[in-house]
Order: structure tokens, then C-alpha cells, then sequence
């Protein structure tokens, strides 16, 4: 049964939790379980989760499991931020019993608008569910991945859980989704990235109109559009695509975004391919004076060329 304990009774006990870490390991994993066992803040809680996070003991399941759904059951109150349970799933992954199928589909479930502005916080637990479901049962995660990767709730910061649905079926070989999921329009950044070097090999000339048609639409964001920019422009020289250097360039040239400017030419010196190389040094040359020192960090200016017939 859970007992409620004073601020100062969870503080030193967690404080006791982080000395017995140091000094016995073996009283600490004890501690930590009689915390989840026991305890309802998330205060004394989470540091016990952390604790056992990296190498969790097979006896911990069940209490894992208890306290899942504890939170899932009052996840406002309990576990705000979804941090909690995403924390239970890792666990669960790494002791891999085959048995928590309703927890891995509970989390791939889990939609959670966090006031004041109701905005979904659940993407890294949908994420943790899916990979916990692809141990259990591969081919009913395929399924989830499937609908992930146009999950209308993707971060547009970490790209979740639809990075993680794409790399899932990269990895299973099934690239149609992936296919369908990159010619819609809207992918965040991370997703993109995650979709384009899943499908390295497709054809080329898919690959190709699907780069210009996001570099169309990214440049008329304007500095809105410039994360997709540079993952269009890493993907490009990566897989040597000639004819979108110049659009590149132009886009490069054109910003002053230092920092894309510099990734961008590191991605080109890094595909050794010299005519990706020849087109940053064209942007650094119609670019401002930082974008063009931004280049020439990676890519110094060609060197004039001596007519050897002329003397000096």
C-alpha cells in the first residue's frame, strides 16, 4: 500500500537513494524498488526510476507494470509530462519478458493535451510503445508504424513518434509508408531526415522530384522553411544528386543563417563530391561576408590558377 510521506520525508529519502548509489549499490536497488512499491510523489519516484533505468531487475516488472498503469489511469495529476511512463516503457524494453503487449499499446495510444495551451506531450511514450510492441510482436507494430508516421499530434521539434515509426519500417524493409508519409507535405525536420535516408534507395528519379518538391515548399516558408533546407541539402549531397546543387547554392546564398550555411558545406566536403563542393564555393562567393566565412570554414576559396606562360 502507497504511504504519504512529508517534504522533508521524501527528501531524505531520496537523498538516502543517492548516497546508498554511491556506496551500496546493491541496498540502493533495494530502496528503489521499496520507493515504487510504496511511494505516490513523483518527487521520490523519479529518481528511484532513474536509478534502476539502466539496468532494471526482473523482479522490478510487476511493480513497473502496477505503477504504469497507476499513472495511465490519472495521468494529469500524476505523471504530467508523460516522462514517468515513458521511463517504465524503456524499462520494460530492456527486461524484454515478451508479456507487455497491453502496456506497448496502451502507450502507442496515449494522447495527452497538457494545459494551459493543450498541447500533446505524449509523442516520446508513442514512440517508446512502438519499439516495446516490435519486440513482442513485429508485425502488429508495422501496423502502428504505419499509422505513426502521419500521426497529426509529430512534434515538430523531435519529429516523434513519426521518426522513430519510419526508421522501425526501414529497418522491417517496408518503404511504401515511408514513400507516402514524404510526398505529404508537412513532415517536421527530424521526420524528413528519418524518411530520406530511408529511402536511399528508391529511385533515383523519385528521390529526386521528391527533394525539389520540399526545397519548393521549404524556401516559400521563408526562415520558417531553413531546418528543411538543410535536410534537403545533407540528403542531396549525400546521395550525390547533381541536379540539385545550383537550387542548393541559391538558397545558401541567399540566407543568413550562419549555422545552415556552415552544416551545409560541411555536408558537401564530407560527400567528397567535387562538384557539390564547386557550388558552396559559388554560394560563398554572391553570399554575405559571414555566410561566406561560415564556408569557408569547411571549404576554403579555390586557389587562382598562375598562367604558366605569363612570368611573374
Amino acid at each position: 500500500m502507497s504511504r504519504r510521506r512529508s517534504p522533508d520525508r521524501i527528501d531524505a529519502v531520496v537523498a538516502r537513494l543517492r548516497f546508498l548509489a554511491e556506496t551500496d549499490p546493491a541496498a540502493c536497488q533495494r530502496l528503489a524498488l521499496d520507493i515504487l512499491r510504496s511511494e505516490n510523489s513523483p518527487r521520490a519516484i523519479e529518481p528511484a526510476l532513474k536509478l534502476l533505468a539502466s539496468d532494471p531487475p526482473t523482479e522490478a516488472r510487476l511493480t513497473l507494470r502496477d505503477l504504469y498503469w497507476a499513472f495511465h489511469r490519472e495521468p494529469i495529476r500524476r505523471d504530467i509530462d508523460c516522462e514517468l511512463r515513458t521511463s517504465i516503457v524503456e524499462m520494460l524494453r530492456t527486461l524484454n519478458s515478451g508479456a507487455d503487449a497491453d502496456i506497448a499499446e496502451a502507450a502507442i495510444s496515449t494522447i495527452q493535451p497538457t494545459p494551459p495551451g493543450m498541447v500533446d506531450v505524449a509523442q516520446p511514450l508513442r514512440a517508446g510503445g512502438l519499439l516495446l510492441m516490435a519486440q513482442i510482436d513485429p508485425e502488429i507494430a508495422a501496423y502502428h508504424a504505419a499509422a505513426l508516421v502521419t500521426d497529426p499530434h509529430t512534434s515538430a521539434f523531435s519529429g516523434e513518434p513519426a521518426a522513430t515509426a519510419i526508421r522501425l519500417l526501414a529497418g522491417m524493409r517496408q518503404f511504401l509508408p515511408i514513400w507516402g508519409a514524404a510526398r505529404r507535405p508537412g513532415l517536421p525536420p527530424e521526420a524528413l531526415a528519418a524518411a530520406l535516408e530511408a529511402l536511399g534507395g528508391a529511385p533515383a528519379s523519385l528521390v529526386l522530384t521528391l527533394l525539389h518538391d520540399h526545397l519548393t515548399a521549404a524556401t516559400a516558408r521563408g526562415p520558417e522553411g531553413e531546418a528543411d533546407i538543410l535536410v534537403i541539402g545533407d540528403a542531396a549531397f549525400t546521395g550525390r544528386f547533381a541536379a540539385m546543387y545550383e537550387a542548393i547554392a541559391d538558397r545558401v546564398a541567399a540566407t543568413t543563417n550562419v549555422n545552415l550555411a556552415r552544416y551545409l558545406a560541411v555536408a558537401a566536403r564530407r560527400s567528397a563530391d567535387e562538384a557539390a563542393i564547386e557550388a558552396m564555393r559559388a554560394a560563398a562567393q554572391r553570399a554575405s561576408m559571414p555566410i561566406r566565412d561560415a564556408i569557408a570554414e569547411s571549404i576554403p576559396p579555390a586557389r587562382e590558377r598562375r598562367d604558366p606562360s605569363v612570368r611573374p
